[in-house]
């Protein structure tokens, strides 16, 4: 909502503007719900690869069209070991045991697809495979 409206409010001055969506956080919804999906950590590459295109020369099209081409690429998943602190809230916004793990939690503490005790990152890195 916040990028659609700086995008109407440039426009006013001329100013084009174009928006790419991110899906990348496979515990938001399921491959079939796709588009339902979160941007997570994608967003990272995507900037990187609409900055380089940008820096090389690129116009808005072509930038915006590589910037989706690397979003649509991107799976991630977050993992939580401690409770997140959204600055308005300004507090943990949950609480996790400490030698609990949350897996799949979004960027603005929301809950996650399941919590445990602690596991081995080959373990977690192999659920994670299987998610797409």
């Amino acid at each position: 909502m916040n990028f659609d409206m700086a995008g109407e409010l440039v426009a006013v001055e001329g100013i084009e503007t174009t928006t790419v969506v991110l899906t990348d956080d496979v515990a938001s919804a399921s491959a079939d719900q796709k588009g339902k999906r979160r941007g997570v950590a994608g967003m990272v590459y995507a900037f990187k690869m609409a900055g380089a295109a940008a820096e090389s020369g690129k116009n808005l099209r072509d930038v915006t069209r590589i910037a989706q081409k690397a979003a649509d690429a991107c799976r991630s998943i977050g993992a939580a070991l401690t409770p997140c602190t959204v600055p308005q809230a300004g507090r943990p916004t949950f609480q996790i045991g400490e030698d609990e793990m949350e897996m799949g939690m979004g960027i603005h503490g929301e809950p996650g697809v399941w919590r445990g005790k602690l596991r081995k990152a080959d373990e977690i890195a192999e659920k994670c495979a299987r998610c797409s």
